[in-house]
């Protein structure tokens, strides 16, 4: 591996890896034309990219740290390793985009109970057996739980986790909403990228709660000095970058046509996260 530091490394979800790199590419070729500043940036096709697990971000010296980082609040940026290399190495990482989920629901297998309104709504026994999340029991997806884990304190989420049945991508739950062949729930987690697709099925439904939606912060780190420091700002202020996020439903900082929960802007600690992990693992 090229161990020049790169000016931006960015994890980011499967949909985008693709279109980011190009965007990323286009606008690199563009700061290149116009003022001979060449930029150098790695998305990784999966977590740590092609590196061996003892080179992923959290292993690297501070010096070795790209330039800048793009990547999700529950990743690396969680952990306590990579929290005290990135306070040495970094500034204060900023928000500059969301990963959401909506609630889509299966109103033939839910039959004649309500139709959740609120994230709060999870939490009544009504729907116990009845929610799919993305992930699986050893790495469940914990925005929920997190937000249960926040407003009502470790009992509220062991509420949450008992109504939870089933861990799916919703590449695979999709085909499934609102057909007897739905073996996973009638209440399913997931990015309204996916979510839309379920508007066109007549036995289903989407719910946005009034106060926003539950997302996952996407930051950006930036060492203090760095030669394309202002550059790399750039392409997260462009219009490009906004376009592509908000193709995949997944709003930029300033993109005010989807509403965050506000208990989403606070970061994730690794505490929190070991809490929700710990409340699935003894399911």
């Amino acid at each position: 591996m090229d161990k020049r530091p790169y000016d931006l490394w960015a994890e980011v979800p499967s949909p985008i890896k693709t279109r980011l790199r190009n965007a990323f590419t286009a606008y690199a070729e563009e700061c290149f034309q116009k003022d001979g500043i060449l930029l150098k940036a790695y998305v990784p096709a999966q977590v740590g990219g092609n590196t061996p697990k003892e080179e992923y971000l959290k292993g690297m010296k501070p010096e070795d740290l790209p330039d800048a980082c793009f990547l999700m609040d529950f990743g690396e940026c969680s952990e306590a390793t990579f929290a005290a290399l990135a306070e040495k190495a970094y500034e204060k990482p900023e928000i500059r985009a969301w990963f959401p989920e909506v609630m889509a629901v299966d109103i033939r297998r839910l039959g004649e109970r309500k139709i959740p309104e609120t994230y709060d709504d999870l939490l009544r026994e009504e729907y116990r057996g009845e929610i799919c999340l993305i992930g699986n029991k050893k790495m469940p997806d914990p925005l929920a739980g997190l937000y249960m884990l926040r407003k009502y304190g470790p009992e509220g989420l062991e509420a949450f986790v008992r109504n939870v049945a089933s861990f799916a991508p919703p590449s695979e739950t999709l085909r499934h909403v609102g057909q007897l062949s739905n073996i996973y729930g009638s209440i399913f987690l997931m990015p309204p990228l996916f979510a839309q697709i379920c508007l066109e099925k007549p036995a289903a439904k989407v719910v946005i709660h009034r106060s926003g939606a539950l997302a996952e912060p996407m930051l950006l780190y930036q060492k203090p000095v760095a030669p394309a420091k202002e550059k790399v700002r750039g392409f997260f202020d462009s219009a490009a970058f906004r376009e592509l996020m908000a193709d995949y439903q997944m709003p930029a900082i300033g993109d005010n046509r989807f509403r965050i929960e506000k208990s989403c802007w606070e970061l994730a600690t690794e505490e929190e996260l070991e809490i929700v992990f710990h409340a699935f693992h003894k399911k």
